[in-house]
């Protein structure tokens, strides 16, 4: 497997001793195979780079896996190549550390090397630029600090005067704001209290009508004429009959009762 993988692989035990590669490896490192066993990982060429050394180093204090970014180094053949570099720790199924495995992988040719390196170098330029800027502008600061700070000492007298004075408003504002919730309420109690006189004439209101309708039948209905006073007035004795049996009067002090009640009656229509 290891030969199938197109980066470099170095593997090392926990003292950083090479313990097994690949051919890749020896192409882009030229790493000579009848002496890499056992040589220690620090001894190799490519650790004298910086940021490896320091990504190496971070692994050694937490073994945790780390990357470095584009870094370039010369292959076997002299070519220098641009690689990313990881490097990443080996465990047993218990957890125990075993050691590491360092991948060096190419991502770029020559003519990439070369961009890169101009890329830098007008990155270069442009810091160096922005430090003669920085550095004149430390120089003018200096010598205009009093009047500086005079300006910014002026510039927070204004400012507080400024809050203060906003201050003042927003406690006028929540004044009138207190004033205008005070009348609300009171026209909200006013509101209630018109809302029940209203619903009071409404039921009186209510009330009149009925009666008016109940006049305005009484109008419409046609007197009774004789003969339906007569039969009223026969419906009359006859329920009034019913309730002397039940009571127990006498027929005839009954018929008697029914006769002077039926004749008042009759004069009372």
């Amino acid at each position: 497997m290891k030969e199938t993988i197109p980066s470099s692989v170095i593997m090392v035990d926990k003292e950083n001793n090479i313990i097994n590669w690949n051919k890749k490896t020896e192409e882009m490192i030229g790493l000579d195979p009848e002496t890499a066993t056992g040589k220690n990982l620090f001894d190799l060429g490519l650790m004298k780079k910086e940021r490896i050394l320091e990504g190496i180093r971070q692994f050694e204090k937490d073994k945790k896996p780390v990357a470095v970014k584009s870094i370039s180094i010369k292959n076997k053949k002299g070519d220098v190549r641009l690689t990313n570099v990881s490097h990443v720790p080996m465990h047993n199924q218990n957890g125990e550390f075993l050691g590491a495995i360092m991948t060096l992988d190419d991502i770029s040719d020559t003519e990439g090397i070369q961009a890169e390196l101009k890329r830098k170098q007008e990155e270069l330029e442009k810091l160096d630029s922005k430090f003669k800027d920085v550095n004149t502008k430390l120089k003018i600061a200096n010598t205009g600090k009093i009047l500086v700070d005079g300006q910014i000492q002026k510039a927070n007298e204004e400012k507080q005067r400024e809050i203060e004075h906003i201050g003042s408003l927003l406690e006028k504002k929540q004044r009138e704001l207190e004033s205008i919730s005070s009348s609300i309420t009171s026209k909200t109690d006013e509101l209630e209290s018109i809302t029940k006189k209203l619903e009071e004439d409404k039921s009186a209101l209510q009330t009149v009508e009925n009666e008016l309708a109940r006049r305005r039948a009484e109008l419409e209905n046609p007197p009774l004429t004789e003969e339906e006073l007569g039969k009223t007035v026969k419906e009359k004795i006859k329920i009034f009959d019913e309730i002397d049996k039940s009571l127990g009067i006498d027929e005839q002090e009954s018929l008697k009762t029914k006769k002077i009640s039926g004749e008042s009656d009759i004069e009372g229509d």
